[in-house]
């Protein structure tokens, strides 16, 4: 299980940086400006900082699981969805579509860790979760570059489609459900909006 929440947490730093390389070529590809492949990077942040906000209350309600799943379906899917991108307009569309589930992935990852561990436990494995997000930065480019010329940058979108596929088993296969209904809670948006005012 830790495996798989692992991959889950670095999927957002590999969606952002594995691709960087291939900015250049995106914008000849499709026959666009260096400014607007950009606004794939920008949309993208966006949808991971909105998904991750908005996700986390509303699993405390409805549980983790089906929404985890979800999440990781949407995120493979989107990253298919980056690779066949026929327009820049497609591929900023699909890039926020990835940075929302890629956000509810991370934060449900994290809640799963939340929900089963406590105390030193907890610590530890959210230390490991930490090492994996700083890790993944840094060697995502590498992997990109290396990739970009044997599969070009929609090669690399098929690759995140890969591990999104990859994270979908792993969830079906091992993460169970790690919030009870018992331990569930309502509020959600509602609960957030008046927390946040």
């Amino acid at each position: 299980m830790l495996c798989v929440l692992a991959l889950i947490s670095a999927i957002a730093p590999l969606s952002i940086d594995m691709y960087l390389p291939g900015l250049p070529l995106m914008a000849d590809a499709l026959d666009t400006t260096a400014a607007s492949v950009q606004l794939t990077l920008t949309t993208f942040m966006a949808g991971l900082g909105i998904g991750q906000l908005i996700i986390g209350p509303i699993s405390d309600g409805l549980g983790r699981r089906r929404i985890l799943l979800a999440a990781t379906i949407i995120t493979a899917l989107s990253g298919a969805a980056c690779a066949v991108a026929p327009n820049i307009e497609f591929l900023i569309g699909a890039r926020l579509v990835q940075g929302l589930s890629g956000g509810a992935a991370i934060v449900l990852a994290r809640a799963c860790i939340a929900d089963r561990a406590r105390g030193d436990d907890a610590a530890k494995l959210f230390s490991i979760m930490m090492i994996i997000g700083g890790i993944a930065p840094v060697v995502a480019p590498l992997i990109g570059g290396a990739l970009l010329g044997p599969v070009g940058w929609r090669g690399i979108f098929w690759v995140l489609a890969v591990a999104g596929a990859v994270m979908v088993a792993g969830v079906v296969l091992l993460v169970p459900e790690t919030l009870p209904p018992e331990r569930r809670h309502g509020g959600g948006l509602k609960a957030l909006i008046s927390n946040l005012r």
